[in-house]
């Protein structure tokens, strides 16, 4: 029922996002389209913000989601964060209060193959907050601990 509400949400959001009116006084009226999720996400530079929508997660997600495989938001804002900050800020993230950002920082690091990689191990090594994962249809529970041993 909660995924459901989430998805709704989201397709009302996209959708008043879709004609935004960016009107002046004495101009004329225009409007700009929003044609993806990919072009909402690929323009957005406020870091805090794309933390957020990472911090506000229940679960760690692939970048495809549910039965049909629509694209995560919150895979996308991890993408997009990845682009704009660098290893120190992840490391950092690491020991951010949420579960689900761990999981995404040393994914991150993981991914850019860093020399901070060993740092970010050690200090979650023996983490044992749960959170879940959901690729594509597929949803399962881990401990960060065993998420990373198990991320090669």
């Amino acid at each position: 029922m909660r995924e459901w509400a989430i998805g709704i949400i989201l397709l009302y959001l996209l959708q008043a996002c879709t004609n935004v009116n960016t009107s002046k006084k004495g101009d004329h009226e225009s409007t700009r389209r929003v044609r993806s999720l990919d072009d909402l996400i690929a323009h957005q530079t406020d870091t805090a913000a794309l933390i957020r929508s990472i911090e506000g997660s229940p679960c760690v997600e692939s970048e495809y989601i549910g039965f049909v495989g629509r694209k995560s938001y919150v895979y996308a804002s991890f993408q997009r964060l990845d682009q704009l900050i660098s290893d120190t800020a992840w490391l950092k993230l690491s020991y951010n209060s949420k579960a689900v950002m761990k999981a995404y920082a040393y994914w991150a690091l993981m991914k850019r193959k860093s020399a901070l990689l060993p740092v970010i191990r050690d200090h979650l090594k023996n983490d044992t907050a749960t959170i879940c994962f959901i690729s594509a249809d597929v949803t399962s529970s881990w401990a960060i601990g065993y998420f990373i041993s198990d991320l090669k």
